[in-house]
């Protein structure tokens, strides 16, 4: 994915990072307010306290050690997350940097910033076995507590990952926040023509079956599904490829996006898709969320799920 430049999909792996230090911490804020100043974009890295220390530190920098001070930082143990693509992008800026390359020399989704590149500049790999950042300064852990009570941060690091089925005009509204890891079905790329296209009921249709106007519409959607059907076949023989056929389809064409978002994240998401003036679909969608974040993340029920399951039953 790397090779073809397509790493949209990297943002649904996260990396955490912990410091034991609080020179490491600061030596790590440092490169990332750099990196915003340099190129302009965001990083996309959080980070806060682990613990729930409050003591001031001065630390000097771990490079150079005495009177290399580094400013005043509060707590010696931190938490970075982000997902690879967001640390592939501070390593390819930064990749001399001692503290990432400690970090991440050996990890394989990082082989091609380093191993390959000092294959290539020394004919060898160098390793990194003299390591300045070591694990008892700053290390990659595999798991963070979802328990708020056991670090308070959780929410805002804690990511969870859904596989959102919809049409495509209601997948491109979640597709919206950016901040989020989003990978959605391209219709460049996918051929519809071999088994041909499929198409979502509207959701608000389904309310209407008790109004006269439900059979018109009805049929009016079955008869556009029908008419994009037959475009786009046609498109397809007279173009050969996707891409030049998709423009026929209506935006009822079923797609499936796959959603990574930390815990508030997806709160913030609900906030809005699950507001009184959100697309219908999107409300549905959203109740399907928090259901989900509740019953099989654990999530706090900030939405009322356990009393409307109750109320149904």
């Amino acid at each position: 994915m790397c090779k073809n430049g397509h790493t949209s999909t990297l943002e649904h792996s996260v990396i955490y990072v912990r410091s034991h230090d609080p020179g490491a911490y600061m030596k790590m804020q440092e490169l990332l307010r750099e990196y915003v100043e340099n190129t302009g974009y965001p990083h996309y890295i959080r980070y806060s306290n682990w613990d729930h220390d409050d003591t001031a530190y001065q630390p000097n920098d771990p490079e150079y050690g005495e009177g290399y001070s580094m400013g005043i930082c509060l707590g010696k143990e931190h938490l970075f997350s982000g997902n690879i693509r967001a640390w592939r992008k501070l390593c390819e800026k930064y990749g001399g940097e001692n503290i990432l390359c400690d970090l991440f020399y050996n990890h394989p989704a990082f082989h091609d910033i380093f191993v390959a590149r000092d294959v290539k500049l020394y004919g060898k790999e160098l390793g990194n076995e003299d390591k300045i950042y070591t694990k008892d300064v700053i290390e990659i852990v595999d798991s963070i507590p979802l328990d708020r009570d056991e670090f308070e941060y959780a929410y805002l690091h804690y990511p969870v990952t859904l596989k959102i089925v919809g049409d495509r005009g209601v997948l491109d509204e979640y597709a919206r926040h950016r901040s989020c890891g989003i990978t959605i079905e391209s219709s460049r790329f996918c051929d519809y023509s071999k088994n041909g296209v499929t198409f979502v009921f509207p959701y608000w249709f389904t309310e209407m079956k008790g109004s006269p106007k439900y059979a018109s519409l009805a049929g009016d959607f079955g008869n556009r599904c029908y008419d994009t059907e037959v475009a786009y076949q046609e498109w397809i023989k007279k173009c050969g490829v996707p891409q030049m056929a998709r423009g026929n389809l209506t935006l009822w064409v079923k797609s499936e996006g796959a959603f990574t978002a930390t815990i508030q994240q997806w709160i913030d998401i609900i906030k809005l898709r699950d507001a009184a003036g959100a697309h219908p679909e999107a409300q549905k969608i959203a109740k399907m969320i928090e259901k989900v974040l509740v019953n099989d993340v654990g999530v706090e029920d900030l939405w009322g799920v356990k009393e409307i399951e109750e109320n149904n039953d």
